[in-house]
């Protein structure tokens, strides 16, 4: 039965910071003393643009670790391509001009050998480890995690399978309910089946929340209050994804945590986020510079905070998260903790939370980073 109720744990509840400064002793197991990482963005998702935005800040971080970096962007039809012009445009145009400007730089296309990692006019591409920073469609559902696997190089993050369950809404649900943790009661619609309207008032009540199984960042989520929104928001979410969740909405705060390996999986302090838009939409994170406040830490009771983490790491090893994830929950005052989703490649944008919850738990950028190319290389 789905509870609230702490029971023992043999995962790790601490941060487990254990590196300072510009520290790269995890390096020395593989005989290096600098990585050169290969960050790939992009995509051909509706996230497009907040992949950039992450690039950009991971870029800058793994430079100010010390790191070498090859750019490597996947442009909106999916083909991939590569030049040392990418590193001058991230450094210097602010995060507003990257999606225009990166369509004016000629670039190589670059190619997936299996067991030979990527290439550029013949020429093999010296990376050390990929950073993946394609959020949703064919970046953070297991596609691109199953080209990397061929490609034989190393990469930071979930694999294949925990890649495709996490992005998956509803499959998750599925597995956090078997788990035991708090999901909100849903309905599954496809091209095939769509509930009627007093189906999902009956088995719902309003309001409802309408959202494709398989995007992040808000993309096509809609709430909905009465019979001629929900006709609307189910044919947009149908038109972006073969299948539809519809949940039941939930009055609460919403708080995040962050998942790290590192020596075993560990949990962040909780952040919350709360909006002046009706919900936690696009817009409001992305596009609205009032939209949004974040709160660290976020203050709910001491108990409610070990549960809402028991939650995050019972999700995270449930799925089989490697290296990061970022898990969201509804929090009520009543006590009541329930799962809302968890992104198994959060954003690294400047208004990002996962890396704000770990600096929030003392990991600099270099720290966080190194953290996280040392879990890729233990993999």
């Amino acid at each position: 039965m789905p509870s609230n109720q702490l029971y023992r744990t043999g995962i790790h509840e601490d941060s487990g910071r254990t590196t300072s400064g510009n520290d790269h002793s995890f390096l020395a197991r593989f005989g290096k003393e600098t990585l050169m990482v290969g960050i790939i963005f992009g995509g051909a998702s509706v996230e497009h643009e907040v992949s950039l935005w992450s690039a950009q800040n991971v870029m800058k971080a793994c430079l100010e670790a010390g790191h070498n970096v090859v750019l490597i962007y996947v442009n909106s039809d999916g083909s991939w391509y590569h030049t040392d012009d990418y590193k001058v445009l991230f450094i210097s145009a602010s995060s507003s001009e990257l999606a225009e400007k990166i369509q004016c730089i000629a670039a190589s296309p670059v190619t997936i050998t299996p067991g030979s990692g990527l290439s550029v006019t013949g020429s093999s591409l010296p990376i050390d480890v990929i950073f993946p920073v394609i959020h949703g469609t064919t970046g953070e559902d297991g596609v691109l995690q199953g080209c990397l696997e061929v490609s034989t190089i190393p990469y930071l993050g979930c694999g294949v399978s925990a890649s495709a369950i996490g992005m998956d809404k509803v499959v998750t649900k599925i597995l956090a309910a078997q788990a035991g943790i708090p999901v909100a009661k849903y309905i599954v619609a496809t091209p095939g089946f769509q509930p009627l309207f007093a189906d999902v008032v009956a088995g719902l009540n309003l309001p409802v929340f309408v959202k494709p199984a398989s995007l992040g960042s808000s993309v096509g989520v809609t709430k909905v209050r009465n019979e001629a929104e929900f006709t609307a928001a189910l044919a947009n979410a149908l038109a972006l994804d073969s299948k539809v969740l519809i949940e039941e909405g939930i009055i609460g705060r919403e708080i995040e945590c962050g998942i790290l390996q590192n020596h075993g999986l560990r949990v962040s302090g909780l952040g919350e986020v709360a909006t002046t838009h009706d919900f936690y939409s696009y817009e409001a994170k992305y596009l609205d510079e009032k939209g949004v406040t974040i709160s660290l830490p976020a203050i709910i009771p001491d108990e409610a905070k070990k549960i809402l983490q028991h939650h995050a790491l019972t999700l995270a090893e449930a799925i089989g998260v490697q290296g990061l994830a970022r898990v969201d929950f509804f929090y009520s005052d009543q006590g009541g903790v329930i799962l809302n989703e968890i992104n198994t490649l959060p954003g690294f944008t400047a208004l990002s939370m996962y890396p704000m919850l770990w600096k929030q738990e003392g990991y600099t950028s270099i720290e966080l980073i190194n953290a996280l190319l040392s879990s890729a290389l233990d993999r």
